[in-house]
C-alpha cells in the first residue's frame, strides 16, 4: 500500500507573492483613480450649484437695489466682521481696483475686485467658498454699483471682456449692442491658482510652477501670492486638465452683461 507523505509545501513561492501583490496593486490603483475622479467631480458640482444661487442673488440684489454690491475683502477671516461686506472704498491686499478707458467712450471706467459680498447678497458665509475651500473671486464695473446702473446717463454697457481660450471675443465693451460683462465671479479650480485663501492673509494663492496663458489671465497672481498687473480681460472656456501646462485651464466662470441682467426675467426664477 503506497503510503501518500504530506506536502512539504507550507506557504506562497516569491513568484506567487509578487503575482498577487501585483494584482492587489493594481486594484488599490483602480481605486485611488475612481476616488479622486468621483472626488473632482463631487467639488465640481458643488462649486457650480453654488454660482447658481449666486448668480439669482445678484440678480435678486439688482431688483431689490437697482445696483449690485461691490466686492468684499479677500484678506480678512471669516472670523472678521468685515468678511463678506462689499466696501466700494476698499483698498489693499484683498482688494483690486483698476481704472481705464475700456469701452473707448473717451472716460475712464474703474473694475473692483475683491471677495464675493455674501452677507450683502444674504447668502451663507460657506457662499464665498468654492468646492476646493478657496474663495470666489468677485469683479464688478464700478459704474453698476452705489446707486448707479450703468453710468451718470445709465446707459454705459460693461467694461468686462470676456474671451474664450482661442482668443474669441465673447462679450466686447467696444461693441455697441453688445458691451462688455458686468460682473464677473471666478472659481479658480482644482488648483486654486489665484485665490484668496479661506483663512485670509495678505496674498494669494501663488504659481508654484508654468501655467497656462489662459489661468495667468484669470489669476493675475506672482510667485510670491501677490497681485500681478490686472487688467479687463477674463478668460471663460471649457475645462482643460491635460498634462500639458500651456493648455491648463481649470477655472469656473459665472459672468453677466447688462443685457443679460436687465432683459431675461426667465434667469430669477
Amino acid at each position: 500500500m503506497a503510503i501518500i507523505k504530506p506536502s512539504q509545501k507550507t506557504g506562497f513561492s516569491l513568484l506567487e507573492l509578487a503575482i498577487a501583490l501585483v494584482v492587489l496593486g493594481g486594484i488599490i490603483f483602480s481605486y485611488l483613480l475612481f476616488f479622486d475622479a468621483k472626488n473632482s467631480q463631487t467639488r465640481m458640482i458643488a462649486t457650480q450649484t453654488k454660482l447658481e444661487k449666486i448668480e439669482k442673488a445678484l440678480r435678486l440684489y439688482y431688483r431689490t437695489n437697482g445696483d449690485l454690491p461691490c466686492p468684499a475683502d479677500g484678506s480678512v477671516a471669516e472670523s472678521d466682521a468685515a468678511f463678506g461686506t462689499a466696501d466700494c472704498a476698499g483698498s489693499g491686499t484683498g482688494f483690486v481696483n483698476i481704472t481705464a478707458d475700456y469701452d473707448s467712450d473717451a472716460s475712464n471706467e474703474t473694475i473692483r475686485i475683491g471677495a464675493l459680498p455674501t452677507r450683502d447678497l444674504l447668502l451663507p458665509d460657506d457662499y464665498a467658498i468654492d468646492g476646493w475651500n478657496s474663495r470666489f473671486t468677485y469683479a464688478i464695473d464700478s459704474d453698476f454699483t452705489n446707486g448707479s446702473w450703468g453710468g451718470g446717463g445709465g446707459t454705459q454697457y460693461g467694461s468686462i471682456k470676456i474671451v474664450d481660450n482661442s482668443g474669441n471675443t465673447i462679450s466686447d465693451p467696444t461693441t455697441a449692442g453688445l458691451g462688455g460683462a458686468v460682473f464677473v465671479v471666478i472659481s479658480y479650480g482644482e488648483n486654486k491658482v489665484g485665490a484668496w485663501l479661506r483663512q485670509g492673509g495678505t496674498t494669494r494663492i501663488k504659481k508654484t510652477g508654468s501655467t497656462s496663458v489662459h489661468e495667468d489671465s484669470n489669476a493675475e497672481v506672482q510667485t510670491n501670492g501677490t497681485h500681478d498687473t490686472w487688467d479687463n480681460i477674463f478668460n471663460d472656456d471649457f475645462i482643460n486638465d491635460g498634462e500639458v501646462a500651456a493648455s491648463y485651464f481649470d477655472d469656473i466662470i459665472l459672468w453677466n452683461s447688462r443685457e443679460m441682467i436687465d432683459y431675461d426675467p426667465a434667469l430669477y426664477d
